[in-house]
């Protein structure tokens, strides 16, 4: 992704309790890449994905060094890794999106299992659409989110129950797209992104799985455009962040939290 006459590289921060330190990370060839989500086991075995020139890209930190993992493409261009959920060493999962010969977007979910990352056959949808977020409870249960479809999109949300991903109902909401996930237990998942209103303008998107359903849940509505790109949970609380903006002036970070009751 070129920047002016310069390239994007991986960058990995760490914080050791004082303070945040750059971390070395390999450059994959072609020396153009960037990493979209990280996830930690443990302080010997995190991963962090993303995309290079030559397609997804995933690294692996041992606790003394990060290394490139070989990961597939499944298109002939756009393939991106967006998201990263770790169950276990060997099973860990990886979500985004492909572009086809027809350069249609289509989802994209990998799977390691300990030896090699591997792509996992998914429910079709229509062209034009994506997953940015996976979260996992369990090996049998996770969760994965996006959009489907060009143009006027609906969020796309996706389950795994240990044997196949199938697509599970969610509200309808015009233009929507989910960009992140947050599994606390089966019957307790938030995900978080944007939906386009009536006035054509970008506002906050949450929704809730309470083990039988999603429904969306109300946001506060501020600004004249905002949206979530991040969200973590836990029993007592859910933290959505994102972005805001009063025209003209420029964007502002935004943070709303969710408490039970």
């Amino acid at each position: 992704m070129p920047h002016g006459s310069a390239a994007f590289e991986p960058l990995v921060e760490r914080w050791d309790g004082a303070a945040w330190s750059v971390v070395a990370t390999p450059t994959p060839p072609g020396g153009v890449a960037t990493l979209e989500a990280v996830a930690a086991r443990s302080p010997r075995d995190v991963w962090v994905v993303g995309s290079s020139s030559a397609g997804t890209l995933t690294e692996h930190w041992d606790g003394a060094a990060w290394t490139i993992v070989p990961s597939p493409n499944a298109g002939v261009a756009g393939n991106i890794l967006e998201g990263v959920a770790a169950v276990a060493s060997n099973d860990v999962w990886a979500a985004g999106s492909f572009l086809d010969g027809s350069l249609f977007q289509h989802p994209l979910l990998e799977h390691w299992d300990g030896t090699r990352w591997s792509i996992a056959p998914l429910p079709s949808t229509r062209p034009g659409s994506g997953l940015f977020g996976v979260a996992a409870v369990a090996s049998n249960d996770v969760w994965a989110v996006g959009f489907e479809g060009p143009g006027n999109s609906t969020a796309l949300i996706e389950h795994w129950d240990g044997s196949a991903w199938r697509i599970v109902p969610s509200p309808a909401v015009f233009g929507s797209a989910l960009v992140s996930v947050a599994a606390i237990s089966s019957a307790d998942v938030w995900a978080v992104g944007a939906f386009i209103n009536s006035q054509h303008q970008l506002q906050p998107l949450a929704e809730h799985w309470d083990g039988a359903s999603w429904a969306t849940t109300p946001t506060p509505t501020v600004g004249t455009e905002s949206r979530f790109l991040g969200v973590a949970a836990t029993s007592r609380a859910a933290v959505a962040v994102g972005w805001i903006q009063f025209f003209p002036a420029s964007p502002q970070t935004l943070a709303e939290v969710h408490l039970p009751g």
